[in-house]
């Protein structure tokens, strides 16, 4: 999960996420500003969670912890950052 990431509340406790995937991911509401995913990874790699926090209206940071069909004795954890830089295009 690094790059450039869509991310678009839905209003009701949900939000789309969409990157480089070949599929957006909907996470949902865990408490005040942050929200998970919890599923198959998109590119059919293991089963992963993904919780993102938002620090303020302009930064977040996640934590992606997979767990690989081929190792599922293993989790590979990542932490990231982020920051608000571009509204979507209409």
């Amino acid at each position: 999960m690094y790059g450039l990431v869509e991310i678009t509340p839905q209003g009701n406790d949900t939000l789309i996420w969409k990157s480089q995937e070949p599929q957006p991911y909907t996470f949902r509401k865990l408490g005040p500003n942050q929200y998970q995913f919890k599923g198959p990874s998109g590119l059919g790699l293991g089963e992963q969670t993904m919780t993102v926090t938002f620090n303020n209206e302009k930064a977040l940071r996640m934590v992606h912890q997979l767990v690989p069909s081929k190792d599922p004795a293993c989790t590979h954890t990542f932490n990231y950052t982020g920051e608000y830089r571009w509204d979507r295009p209409s």
